[in-house]
């Protein structure tokens, strides 16, 4: 998903735009929809270059201190990042998020080596898990690789949960792996689509005649 923030400048009003396409995964607000616990924000950040981290920051206006940086052994002019952690701790302040005491991500079951970096698993009543079990869909494809003539993929059915609309598209052991969507106009507003590679062109679908883009949210639900 591309992540658009802006940030003042000064004191005249100016103002700056921001537009990244990082992971989902490394923002303080995935951190808080999921009520993940500070372990499981860390296993997170394990997979994710130091880098990215703070361009994640760079994002909330939070800017590498001098100490953060390091020379490059590999050239004069490169410089290195570290202090990782100390790029959370200051993600997790300016967004006023604080983590859960209970671990969320799935970093146990078989299912899990499935996914890197873990995904957060959560309850549901007995009723939406029989309703999103019986709407699983595990063919869907990006526009690219459809052949010609053949149309998107629809799904029969979409699950609103936590605020975010989601469509099952896997049974992994005794959960069902629900994909975060978006509708196809929000995710490509920003996007350029021309220079779009196809191992990072999204999923779509179709749902009541609105074409949506499978997002980098993942989810396991459960009873």
């Amino acid at each position: 998903m591309v992540h658009i923030c802006t940030h003042p400048i000064g004191t005249s009003g100016g103002t700056i735009c921001i537009k990244s396409d990082l992971p989902t995964c490394v923002l303080p607000e995935y951190w808080r929809r999921h009520d993940l616990s500070r372990k499981d924000i860390d296993t997170i950040i394990s997979y994710i270059p130091t880098k990215v981290i703070w361009m994640s920051a760079l994002m909330y206006g939070i800017y590498c201190p001098w100490y953060t940086l390091r020379s490059s052994a590999a050239s004069v002019l490169d410089v290195t990042l570290s202090g990782k952690a100390v790029a959370v701790d200051l993600l997790l302040e300016k967004a006023g998020v604080r983590p859960s005491d209970r671990n969320k991500l799935d970093v146990e079951s078989i299912e899990s080596f499935e996914h890197i970096p873990p995904i957060p698993k959560s309850t549901i009543s007995p009723e939406d898990f029989r309703f999103i079990s019986s709407g699983v869909v595990c063919q869907l494809l990006p526009r690219n690789l459809l052949l010609p003539g053949e149309s998107i993929g629809v799904v029969p059915l979409v699950y609103m949960y936590n605020g975010m609309c989601v469509v099952p598209v896997g049974i992994e052991g005794d959960s069902i792996c629900c994909n975060v969507i978006v509708p196809e106009s929000t995710y490509t507003k920003h996007r350029d689509t021309q220079r779009q590679s196809f191992t990072h062109a999204p999923k779509v679908c179709s749902y009541e005649d609105v074409i949506y883009c499978l997002t980098d949210e993942l989810i396991l639900l459960c009873v």
